[in-house]
């Protein structure tokens, strides 16, 4: 659950912070204190399904299992229904693809809402690669979560960051649930979190 903590004029210092942590800028090995914000009440089940998802997904056997609950648990989080969609299709299609999917989705739900913002991914219509996904996702994932949850943008990054990171060491199948060491790479297969705005190796900061 969600930790209920009502922002005071300080609070928005913090949230800088959280958002350099996040991005790689500061290497810290803690989070602050998480925050809860009235007006964002109504996207506080789907935050709640995706932390506990995510919890979930660390606890499987498999990097196939991990990473289908994930995209699933967590596509609630997303407004636009063909970003939404795209997170459940990637729960089922191979690894090598799942960033690609997802990423090929939401651009197409997203990219006229932030129309006029220079996002790489919103630059083309031809097929999307997965070089061209790993690239462009992170600052286009980090608008869109910006956008749909708001205040809880900074913890739900912190979320994903801390399963990529554990997630990072599983083989294909037969991983531990313990498995997952500081600075490695998450794999390629998943979405980079929106903290990072770089391929996906940058993305292991958080703890």
């Amino acid at each position: 659950m969600v930790p209920r903590v009502h922002p005071g004029r300080s609070e928005k210092a913090r949230v800088r912070e959280l958002h350099l942590v996040l991005s790689g800028v500061l290497l810290v090995a803690a989070l602050p204190g998480c925050r809860h914000v009235e007006p964002n009440d109504d996207r506080l089940p789907d935050v709640d399904r995706c932390t506990l998802g995510v919890r979930k997904a660390r606890s499987e056997r498999t990097l196939s299992a991990a990473l289908r609950t994930y995209y699933t648990e967590c596509s609630a989080l997303y407004l636009e229904p063909a970003c939404r969609d795209a997170f459940v299709a990637a729960g089922s299609a191979p690894q090598a693809d799942q960033l690609r999917v997802v990423a090929e989705g939401c651009r197409k739900a997203y990219c006229p809402v932030f129309s006029g913002r220079g996002f790489e991914l919103c630059s083309g219509t031809g097929e999307l690669s997965t070089e061209a996904a790993l690239h462009g996702w992170p600052p286009l994932h980090e608008a869109i979560l910006a956008r749909d949850t708001k205040d809880y943008a900074p913890y739900l990054t912190h979320v994903m960051l801390r399963f990529y990171r554990q997630v990072a060491t599983w083989p294909a199948e037969g991983a531990p649930a313990s498995a997952g060491a500081p600075g490695e790479a998450p794999p390629t297969s998943a979405p980079v979190p929106s903290g990072s705005a770089a391929p996906a190796p940058s993305a292991s900061t958080a703890r």
